[in-house]
């Protein structure tokens, strides 16, 4: 199936971006300044040509880059270890082997030099045979990519084996000239630095410089008129290059740590004014290993900024096969819950490999495909894992909840590179100047299907306890590895995604059965659970994973009823009032049209002052009108709205059923659950609530601030007046009449108060605020209305 898949149509322009990237970023002439194109300023120069092209496995990089040495003249070089097994394309062994085996960095320095020179003139020499004589550019480019990769499989053909075996046998030659030149410098006194076109011993660089003329003449003579004389003629890939980047520690003979790839760009250094562009390839999320931080760099010219190097690409495209297969997703078409929840129609979106996988293989792959994307999720080769870790659950949780790493911590970074090197992650954008990057858990349905099963049927590895996705949730955040939210909203939708799980039947459910286990009744009042199940009896919900918009707009009923084929819920944007999550439901059966759809709105706080008495007022602000969720003139769906208060004491749910109206003609139910406990989540168990509990305290970020040890609570008091007037605790506000505000002031029993020897323990203390104002002849603030 992968080979099938590598002949198929290749979807999306990612090639002629990647394309473009490189001409906009080639200039063989260092005279002249590069021009910023977005504010037409000068840029620095260049160290040297070249370009990581990096992305999660399975996004069609290697494709990418074979696509592109369909137009431009590619010499492709695989450098995967072979004892990680079979892939695809298959390792250049001879290459690797000559490139990365273990010397002294001058040693190293020498082969490089040797393996572009042998490279340039053996290629030369290819091009000079008859089959090639009287070809122009384009056909050139086409017959040389044909003779490399044709009857590809596990291994390469052979002309491509002794195309590169030719090329190291040469390069031992060279290898034996250059090394003489090498070592009449004293080893020991060889900075661990790049050299550049002036400090290399000129014979060095003349001999690479003949080797490179002798193949550009021939290039250069065959590019007609129609072509852009000023791109580059030559591309070289290197994929699997973070096989070079192993840094070799520092001895007697080496004073200084050092990598193949550092000696390698050296020599690319030396080639920086000929028409040649190299792009690394590589899943690793650590892009600094070829782009690193300029106070990291061993080049004193790139340490001192005086030259930069070329930022990664990342932009392989994704949903490429729902583009581009007349698979788009329409509300027109007559689609079903049970057209979009299969195979065929999830592995149209996101990265390429699973899709292609569907389609070219036989039923054997098809059968087999989801525990292989078990394993792609998991990084395990060995089967579909029973045990999982910590890293491999963040995985699984990723993809289906829109969480963000902290990229401000050195934790937080280590585990989001190694979510995208292992675990399918995306990087959306790489910050080559900070070694940060953007990353996302795609909109991928499938993968979200993996996870899911992944997160019900494992063990913690070491141990038999079995994964919760509550307990993963927790360890993210009170590891501070992960943005925790800001009113509790990834504990609500840990709970709606957990109640997804239990009511799906595999994949689509029934809206009855999903409120069935979202909810339980051990504190309800008002109407029962069960007349609102009643009057949608045949209401089917479907989704897997949640996204997180950039936009509130996105939240209009066609555009969620679209990402409701993809198996998206909706987290709202930051900047969406009166509703926080949004999950729509099919009314009357399974087909997706605007004409019948129905809405959960939920509102989420974590805040205290929300406790198990509903506020009418708060339903009344999640108008789906205002927020955005129907057009203006559109008739009224059915609505369920929630208010989750977790934080909340006590626990309740009180569910209020509202007729239709001359105002909004559409039945409408408020819930207001009140709690987080077995009473109110069907999904809660006394052996886990804790657990709940812990989670949800780490979101309130703030609090922790404060914590102290049990024994000491005077260093609270003391450290909350270091922070005046910030919230409701008495020492925030010791420097104020007390009196004055007692009623507004959270003062509990054995608090310690700052400036005091002793705590007051009256009796009103225990009574809770409301007591406290009652006692001292107080009227409570009349509560005012709040989104």
């Amino acid at each position: 199936a992968t080979v099938a898949s590598w002949g198929q149509k290749y979807y999306g322009s990612a090639c002629t971006a990647l394309w473009k990237y490189i001409c906009y970023n080639f200039r063989p002439n260092p005279e002249t300044p590069l021009t910023n194109e977005l504010d037409n300023t000068p840029t620095d120069s260049f160290y040297a040509h070249y370009a990581v092209l990096f992305q999660s496995s399975g996004t069609g990089k290697s494709r990418l880059v074979d696509e592109l040495a369909k137009k431009i003249f590619l010499i492709p070089i695989c450098l995967r270890d072979v004892s990680t097994g079979t892939r695809y394309p298959p390792a250049d062994v001879d290459v690797r082997t000559y490139l990365t085996d273990r010397n002294t960095r001058i040693a190293t320095y020498a082969r490089c030099w040797a393996f572009m020179q042998a490279l340039f003139r053996h290629t030369a020499t290819v091009l000079k045979q008859d089959e090639f004589e009287t070809l122009d550019y384009s056909e050139t480019v086409a017959l040389f990519r044909v003779k490399m990769t044709e009857s590809m499989k596990k291994v390469h053909n052979v002309y491509c084996q002794n195309f590169f075996r030719e090329i190291v046998r040469n390069a031992e030659i060279h290898l034996s000239d250059i090394t003489s030149e090498v070592w009449a410098e004293d080893a020991q006194n060889v900075e661990p630095k790049e050299q550049d076109a002036q400090s290399v011993d000129s014979k060095l660089l003349q001999s690479l410089m003949e080797a490179w003329k002798e193949l550009d003449k021939v290039l250069k003579g065959r590019i007609n008129s129609s072509q852009d004389t000023k791109a580059p003629r030559l591309l070289i890939c290197f994929d699997e290059a973070h096989e070079l980047t192993v840094v070799h520690k520092a001895t007697e003979i080496d004073p200084h740590p050092w990598s193949t790839f550092a000696e390698l760009r050296a020599t690319l250094r030396a080639l920086i004014n000929c028409s040649i562009f190299s792009i690394f390839l590589s899943t690793t999320g650590r892009f600094s290993q070829f782009a690193p931080l300029s106070r990291d760099d061993m080049s004193a010219r790139v340490y001192t900024h005086t030259l930069k190097l070329i930022p990664p690409f990342c932009d392989t495209g994704m949903d490429l096969l729902a583009i581009n297969e007349d698979k788009k997703v329409n509300l027109l078409g007559g689609y079903r819950l049970q057209d979009v929840v299969t195979d065929q129609f999830m592995t149209s979106f996101g990265r390429p490999l699973f899709g292609l996988m569907y389609r070219r293989g036989d039923q054997s792959v098809r059968d087999g495909l989801l525990q292989f994307a078990m394993q792609k999720l998991t990084n395990h080769h060995a089967g579909v894992p029973v045990e999982i870790d910590m890293e491999q659950a963040t995985a699984c949780l990723g993809f289906r909840l829109p969480f963000e790493f902290l990229s401000t911590t050195d934790i937080s970074q280590d585990m989001e590179f190694k979510q995208v090197e292992g675990h399918l992650r995306i990087c959306l954008k790489p910050h080559s100047e900070s070694e940060s990057m953007v990353t996302i858990s795609l909109s991928e349905p499938f993968v979200s299907e993996a996870a899911a099963a992944l997160l019900r049927t494992t063990k913690w590895k070491g141990g038999n306890e079995k994964v919760e996705s509550i307990q993963v949730l927790k360890n993210l955040m009170t590891g501070f590895s992960i943005h925790a939210g800001d009113c509790g909203e990834f504990v609500a939708l840990l709970l709606l995604t957990l109640a997804r799980d239990r009511a799906a039947n595999p994949r689509t459910f029934l809206f009855s059965d999903f409120m069935r286990h979202l909810l339980a009744t051990r504190k309800s009042q008002g109407r029962s659970l069960s007349t609102m199940t009643q009057e949608f009896p045949k209401a089917m919900m479907h989704f897997n994973h949640f996204i997180r918009p950039h936009q509130q707009k996105i939240i209009h009923r066609d555009m969620l009823l679209l990402l409701m084929a993809r198996g998206a819920g909706v987290l709202c944007a930051p900047n969406t009032r009166k509703i926080d999550i949004i999950l729509p439901f099919l009314v009357d059966g399974d087909t997706i049209k605007p004409t019948n759809v129905g809405a959960i709105l939920c509102q989420v706080k974590n805040d205290k002052s929300y406790t198990d008495t509903p506020e009418p007022e708060l339903f009344k602000d999640m108008n789906p009108y205002k927020i955005g969720f129907l057009p203006a003139r559109a008739p009224a769906v059915p609505l369920i709205k929630v208010f989750m208060a977790l934080a909340s004491v006590k626990s309740v749910v009180d569910i209020v059923r509202h007729e239709p109206t001359g105002t909004y003609n559409a039945v409408v139910y408020d819930i207001w659950i009140a709690g987080l406990s077995p009473d109110v989540y069907a999904l809660i168990t006394e052996a886990n609530q804790s657990i709940w509990a812990a989670t949800l305290a780490a979101t309130r970020t703030w609090e922790s601030i404060y914590s102290v040890p049990q024994q000491a609570p005077e260093m609270r008091a003391v450290r909350q007046t270091s922070h005046a007037g910030t919230a409701n605790s008495v020492n925030h506000w010791s420097w104020a009449n007390i009196e004055d505000i007692r009623g507004c002031l959270e003062i509990a029993k054995g608090a310690a108060l700052a400036g005091a020897d002793n705590v007051d323990d009256d009796a009103d203390a225990s009574k809770g605020d409301e007591g406290q104002r009652q006692s001292k002849g107080l009227r409570a603030p009349k509560r005012t209305k709040r989104s």
